[in-house]
């Protein structure tokens, strides 16, 4: 098996909501949703001027997200 770069996201808008959703579950943690990470992006409450850049690492089985 050869493992390519993991693809790192510098936006979450370039993650599938739907996916990432899924992957998290209906029961998980209020912060840990995409509508959640979209706001905080959205909204420039992550942003290098103060620190905080979106980095995200996804981990997919084909077009399935398998970890973030």
């Amino acid at each position: 098996m050869t493992l390519g770069t993991p693809p790192f996201n510098q936006s979450i808008e370039t993650i599938k909501k739907e996916s990432l959703n899924q992957l998290f579950g209906e029961d998980s943690y209020p912060f840990m949703s995409y509508e959640y990470l979209h706001a905080l992006e959205k909204s420039n409450s992550v942003n290098t001027e103060i620190g905080w850049s979106p980095f995200h690492l996804s981990i997919h089985d084909g077009d399935v997200i398998s970890g973030f």
